[in-house]
């Protein structure tokens, strides 16, 4: 074979390998569905965020009977739950691409919170994250390990190369981007803070909003009111508001990947709650990717709070066989990385072919 054939060969195999890996994870023939364990000695937990890695964060319950529930931050991968060393009632709220992990968690079973950053992979306690306020909590980090979050009534961040700064009065920093774009609530709005400079979203009709993620383009989801005070799950583009509707009831958004796909929650007209996947085009109940065996078992999605940009989506399940609660993990089957090298042989047999030929 000449060497500019085998080049030839080369481009298009790696062309066919990133159309694969960039097709859209909501065109899978389905999701292969697991349950994220519990901490040993909990009742249930909640999944906050997962990273491309596929790890995961959130929290699992505790019952106490003097305190009643109690919780304790979470982290997962492999399908394996870590308990992060903070104090008592702690909550994991988001994680990057490095495994740093940040939450809040109280000191004892009271008022008092503190926010936390936490390297998944090693022993070593959280990370208070100190503030000069008796209150805060962390709600975002990007990859840059820039964190966000609240200090009583002002919004927090606390920069990975610039340390500590606070945002207005009346606000509070949800997520961050890694451009620096963080979007929070300012004074009943939801709004962005981009280059200094603080911008309203606007809403839908019914006069306030509530945002959840914001991605690397910049893209903002959350829910807003209609004109009958009803919550609706939208996205935010630029200045396009986008009402992405829902299944009869109210609805929210809670998750986002760069490609702009986008999981949340929304209710039926009968009160059911079910997990959503939006696409650009429609709001899909995710329930209907799930296989025959998994809803023989009794499974139904509940809810889907965050979307990585492999597809994979977490969220809470619920059986409806044996009564159990349980955080769950979505994989889009075939993956990704299946794609790509069914491109990858689908290459090399057509070379073997042309060899065969010359």
């Amino acid at each position: 074979m000449h060497k500019t054939h085998f080049n030839r060969f080369i481009a298009r195999a790696c062309l066919l390998l990133a159309g694969a890996s960039l097709a859209s994870p909501s065109l899978a023939a389905g999701y292969a569905f697991t349950t994220l364990p519990v901490l040993s000695g909990g009742t249930q937990s909640t999944v906050l965020a997962i990273n491309n890695l596929g790890q995961a964060v959130g929290y699992t319950d505790f019952d106490h009977s003097y305190f009643g529930f109690s919780n304790h931050a979470t982290f997962w991968d492999n399908n394996t739950a870590v308990g992060i060393p903070t104090s008592v009632n702690s909550y994991a709220t988001d994680i990057n691409d490095a495994g740093q992990v940040v939450g809040w968690s109280s000191a004892t079973h009271t008022v008092h919170n503190g926010a936390f950053v936490w390297q998944s992979g090693t022993s070593g306690v959280a990370t208070d994250l100190n503030t000069s306020y008796y209150s805060e909590v962390a709600y975002g980090i990007n990859s840059q390990g820039d964190v966000v979050g609240s200090a009583e009534a002002y919004g927090v961040i606390w920069s990975a190369s610039s340390g500590t700064s606070y945002l207005e009065y009346k606000s509070a920093a949800i997520d961050i981007n890694d451009s620096g774009a963080i979007v929070g609530r300012y004074d009943g709005n939801a709004v962005v803070w981009s280059g200094g400079t603080r911008t309203i979203l606007d809403n839908l009709e019914g006069g306030y909003s509530v945002p959840a993620a914001i991605n690397n383009a910049g893209q903002v989801v959350g829910y807003s009111m209609t004109a009958s005070f009803t919550p609706r799950a939208t996205l935010w583009n630029g200045t396009t508001v986008i009402d992405l509707g829902s299944f009869g009831g109210n609805s929210n958004a809670t998750g986002i990947n760069d490609l702009g796909q986008v999981v949340g929650v929304s209710l039926t007209a009968t009160g059911d709650r079910r997990a959503f996947l939006w696409d650009g085009t429609a709001m899909v109940d995710i329930n209907s990717f799930l296989d025959s065996g998994t809803v023989a078992e009794g499974w139904a999605l509940l809810d889907a709070a965050d979307i990585n940009d492999k597809g994979q989506i977490v969220g809470k399940a619920y059986n409806s066989l044996s009564g159990q609660y349980s955080s769950y993990l979505l994989t889009p089957v075939p993956e990704p990385e299946t794609y790509a090298m069914m491109a990858l042989g689908l290459a090399m047999v057509g070379w073997r072919m042309r060899i065969k030929r010359t």
